[in-house]
């Protein structure tokens, strides 16, 4: 078996591409000039779903921009960049608006008024929501935060797991993520879901 490196190298070579070494910092800056544009495209604050070859930049989803947010909080205090800061608190706010009136987050992209809720995007914006919350002490997200986390437990089956508003109804073992969001929730809240 030849090793994936000699592979890699062979490949390159074949096709007479020479690669240019990039540091770190120009990594970090492209990933975090995608996320932008990936905000940027769905011009509501949001964070795009994904971006096809074939049709371009789907709409805005929840789940993603919940865990963006703390990238962009992260990103803002190792650069110090005012931007950063100022697109996490934009995404925030845009999921401040798609929160559903039990508390829920929607599942799906670009969410309308119809939208199902979703147990695991409600999870991975409370991760968000959190970070929104401890930057900036807004208290609309700390409402936001109970309103989410007190309708997680209500669908919560009784021995801990979630079996309905979740993927094919199944039970899922990265619904750990879930209750991690809802253990990061009563640590800032003080509440005990």
């Amino acid at each position: 078996m030849i090793p994936v490196t000699l592979t890699r190298a062979i490949y390159r070579d074949l096709r007479r591409r020479q690669t240019t070494p990039r540091s770190d910092e120009e990594h970090l800056s492209a990933a975090i000039d995608w996320l932008y544009r990936s905000q940027d495209e769905t011009g509501c604050g949001g964070s795009a779903a994904y971006y096809s070859l074939l049709t371009g930049w789907s709409g805005p989803y929840p789940e993603t921009s919940g865990y963006i947010i703390p990238t962009l909080y992260d990103y803002a205090e190792y650069a110090g960049s005012q931007e950063a800061r100022s697109r996490a608190e934009s995404m925030a706010s845009w999921l401040l608006k798609v929160q559903l009136g039990n508390g829920a987050f929607p599942g799906g992209v670009d969410p309308g008024a119809n939208a199902e809720p979703s147990v695991f995007n409600t999870g991975q914006i409370l991760f968000g929501l959190i970070s929104a919350f401890q930057e900036t002490g807004n208290e609309e997200y700390l409402s936001a935060i109970e309103h989410a986390g007190n309708w997680l437990v209500d669908v919560q089956h009784e021995a801990g797991y979630w079996n309905q508003y979740d993927y094919r109804g199944e039970i899922h073992s990265y619904s750990s993520r879930v209750a991690w969001a809802l253990l990061k929730s009563e640590q800032v809240t003080g509440i005990d879901v």
